[in-house]
């Protein structure tokens, strides 16, 4: 997708959100871009899904259903990536406070399913401009 695609597709994203008014398109592209840099530095050649529903039993046999961001599967096993728009000072510990259940649910959810681990859990915090690993 050549640059002008990529802004009206941010556009376009931005518009059915009802965000359009919060952020640029060009700010949307640009973390976009950046993504993908990471992904290209530390996962060169990873299988990349969206937005992967799953359902699952848990250890207590409750039925679970969720939606993981991304997935990018590596020789090794999956990395799971949650995408969060938190804008504040303490990312790490509004991580911890707030998502490693989620993302523990999800590492289940995937190695329950697929057969293989999950060697590493993400948050993509786009507008900090950074990834915190959390495993």
């Amino acid at each position: 997708m050549d640059a002008a695609d990529r802004l009206r597709a941010a556009q376009r994203l931005l518009a059915r959100w009802g965000a359009a008014s919060a952020v640029e398109a060009s700010v949307v592209v640009e973390a976009g871009e950046r993504m993908l840099d990471f992904f290209a530095q530390h996962y060169a050649g990873a299988t990349v899904t969206t937005e992967q529903s799953v359902t699952w039993r848990n250890a207590d046999n409750q039925l679970m259903e969720a939606r993981i961001d991304l997935l990018l599967e590596t020789p090794a096993g999956y990395v799971l990536m949650d995408h969060k728009s938190y804008p504040g000072k303490d990312p790490v510990g509004h991580i911890k406070d707030k998502y490693i259940g989620q993302m523990q649910g999800y590492a289940e959810a995937t190695e329950s399913i697929t057969g293989r681990p999950v060697v590493e859990t993400l948050i993509h915090m786009p507008a900090l401009g950074k990834v915190f690993r959390i495993s």
